[in-house]
């Protein structure tokens, strides 16, 4: 069974610190939520709040979602969740990927947060989703992933993490 790995929680009230590298409180209180009770029971005061602009934020945001691009051998940007897709392109893309019996990949809910998606668009310089990075680069949105399915690039690109499309 695939390990896949959810990064990210951009909804109302936090972001998970295994995504962003940050107590969920930092964040919260940066993105204008707090206060919110991090995982270790400390909590960030209101004033914090008060002295972010909503750029400041989408730096921050942008600045850590560059971070896991690179470091995440496969990134699937999604509405939704492989399990759960919100939209027939992200359902597609899940199928592709699903022939391909990856050992591990990570995926991102682009619809819990507003400024994610903003952020996103404007780092790959895509204008919809999905979106597939493999080893820090952009492979492209649904057509282009499933072009390369057919093709038989797909694996290829995949490289190691990939076990053949069956």
């Amino acid at each position: 069974m695939a390990l896949i790995r959810h990064l990210s929680q951009f909804r109302g009230k936090f972001f998970t610190n295994v995504a962003l590298g940050v107590t969920s409180s930092y964040i919260s209180c940066l993105a204008g939520f707090g206060p919110i009770v991090n995982f270790s029971g400390s909590t960030c005061g209101l004033g914090v709040r008060g002295f972010t602009s909503e750029s400041s934020v989408d730096e921050d945001v942008k600045q850590k979602l560059k971070g896991l691009i690179e470091s995440e051998r496969i990134l699937l940007l999604l509405k939704g969740s492989p399990e759960d897709p919100q939209c027939k392109f992200s359902g597609k893309m899940v199928d592709i990927l699903d022939t391909y019996r990856l050992n591990d990949y990570a995926y991102i809910d682009v619809l819990s947060h507003a400024s994610l998606r903003k952020c996103a668009k404007e780092l790959s310089q895509w204008p919809t989703f999905p979106q597939l990075f493999v080893r820090g680069k952009l492979i492209g949105g649904c057509d282009i992933v499933e072009e390369l399915h057919t093709t038989g690039e797909l694996g290829k690109v995949l490289g190691d993490e990939s076990r053949d499309s069956k």
